[in-house]
C-alpha cells in the first residue's frame, strides 16, 4: 500500500516558488531602477533650470539699470551686482550642480552674458534639453548665452 503524506493545515510555500517570486521582483528592480533614474535626473534639471531662470532674470534686471550686464562672479558664488537682486537664501547650487554668472566681450562691443552651470553631465545634459535658448556645452558644462 501506498502511502501519502496528509498536507497539514499549516499552509505555506515551498523554497521553489519563493525563489521563483524572489527572482520576478529582482527583475523587475533591475529594469525599473534606470527609469527611476531619470525621472531622479529630470526632476533635478527642472529645479537647476528654474533656478538659471532666477538668475537669468536677475541680470536682465540689472542690465535695465544699468545699461549692461553684470560683470561675471566666481563659480557657485552670485557676484556682488546680483546679490541683492536674487531672493533670500538663494544659493548658487544645487546639490552637485554649481552655477556661475559669466559675462564676456566679443567681436567688438557685442557682450555675451548668462548663467553657467556646471556639474554632473547627464544632469547637465538634461538641463541642456529643457531650454530652448542658444548655449555653449562641454561635458558637464552649459553656458546660456545672451547678448545686448
Amino acid at each position: 500500500m501506498i502511502q501519502t503524506r496528509a498536507r497539514s493545515s499549516r499552509g505555506g510555500f515551498t523554497l521553489v516558488e519563493l525563489m521563483f517570486v524572489i527572482t520576478i521582483i529582482g527583475l523587475l528592480v533591475k529594469f525599473a531602477a534606470p527609469y527611476v533614474q531619470n525621472v531622479r535626473t529630470g526632476a533635478d534639471a527642472s529645479a537647476v533650470m528654474a533656478d538659471l531662470n532666477t538668475i537669468r532674470l536677475a541680470g536682465f534686471d540689472y542690465l535695465v539699470e544699468h545699461g549692461e550686464f553684470p560683470r561675471s562672479g566666481p563659480l557657485g558664488a552670485p557676484p556682488p551686482s546680483l546679490a541683492d537682486r536674487l531672493p533670500a537664501g538663494f544659493e548658487f547650487q544645487y546639490k552637485d550642480a554649481r552655477y556661475m554668472w559669466l559675462s564676456s566681450r566679443w567681436r567688438g562691443s557685442e557682450i555675451y552674458a548668462g548663467p553657467l552651470v556646471w556639474g554632473p553631465p547627464e544632469l547637465v545634459d538634461q538641463v541642456a534639453k529643457l531650454s530652448s535658448n542658444e548655449r555653449i556645452r562641454a561635458r558637464g558644462i552649459c553656458w546660456f548665452v545672451y547678448t545686448n
